[in-house]
């Protein structure tokens, strides 16, 4: 069954753009930083970043990487078939040659993997007990600037 805003967005296609996405994707990750520079060095963070803070950088890093797919022409049918799996948007975006715009460093790659395995499950979401493996905050942070001081411009937003 498909919610109210399911079909409100399939509906009325025009109203999710990528600039839109870019823009909160921007909005998000300028937020984790501020979160971050808030409570980041307090002792209980150490040495794992924040949760809040890691759920701000991955959901910039998923709407910025969805605002690039939407801008190449995936539909928002096609978005929402990739849920919440960075991974999988960032293979399908370097398919449609995001890797022309930016060249992440494998330490970058790494965190956002480790990112990854918490916010595509829900773990940055919901307590969920058992061993993690938290990404270190400044390659995810670094991960996202590159991102979208690539892909903003490149969908038209600042």
């Amino acid at each position: 069954m498909k919610r109210d805003s399911d079909k409100r967005a399939t509906r009325v296609p025009d109203r999710t753009t990528s600039v839109g996405m870019a823009r909160y994707a921007r909005e998000f990750l300028e937020a984790a930083v501020a979160l971050d520079d808030v409570i980041g060095d307090k002792q209980e963070y150490f040495p794992m970043p924040s949760v809040p803070v890691l759920y701000l950088a991955a959901h910039s890093i998923e709407l910025g990487l969805k605002s690039f797919l939407l801008h190449e022409g995936k539909s928002l049918d096609e978005l929402r078939e990739f849920g919440h799996n960075l991974e999988k948007c960032l293979d399908t975006a370097n398919q449609l040659n995001l890797s022309q715009l930016v060249i992440f460093e494998s330490r970058e790659i790494a965190a956002l993997e480790a990112l990854n395995e918490l916010y595509s499950t829900k773990q940055l979401n919901y307590i969920s007990t058992g061993t993690k493996r938290y990404p270190v905050l400044e390659p995810v942070k670094a991960f996202g600037c590159k991102l979208l001081d690539s892909i903003c411009p490149h969908v038209g937003y600042r």
